[in-house]
């Protein structure tokens, strides 16, 4: 993300709202200072990547509704989906999900989902 992707990004926030030019310039600098002017290349990725678990998170959760299995992954090397991907923008692949339905032939697909019990997973104090 850069200053012309938020630029971008304010433009188009204040055309679908409705909103005169320029509505949202504070809104705006406070995204570039904070994004962009404080933090390193690094900081920079690590906060897109959490963006993009919350986007991730709903996708899955937007699967499981409409009962389509999914399969979140990691594990790959990024570099690598990229280049067999060949993005046209300096994007990082930072997980992959699978959609799609299971083969009911496949013997798994029909095995008791095993989760851990409520009582450990959440902790009351």
């Amino acid at each position: 993300m850069d200053k012309n992707f938020i630029e971008d990004f304010i433009t188009h926030l204040e055309k679908e709202r409705q909103m005169n030019p320029g509505s949202l310039t504070d809104y705006k600098n406070m995204i570039v200072h904070s994004i962009i002017e404080n933090k390193s290349m690094d900081e920079q990725f690590a906060w897109s990547q959490k963006q993009a678990y919350i986007a991730f998170g709903f996708m899955l959760f937007a699967a499981a509704e409409l009962h389509v299995d999914a399969c979140p992954m990691e594990g790959f090397i990024g570099h690598k989906v990229d280049e067999l991907l060949s993005t046209a923008h300096d994007y990082s692949t930072v997980a992959i999900l699978a959609l799609g339905y299971r083969d009911e032939r496949d013997p798994y697909a029909h095995y008791i989902k095993v989760r851990t019990p409520h009582n450990q997973l959440v902790i009351k104090e």
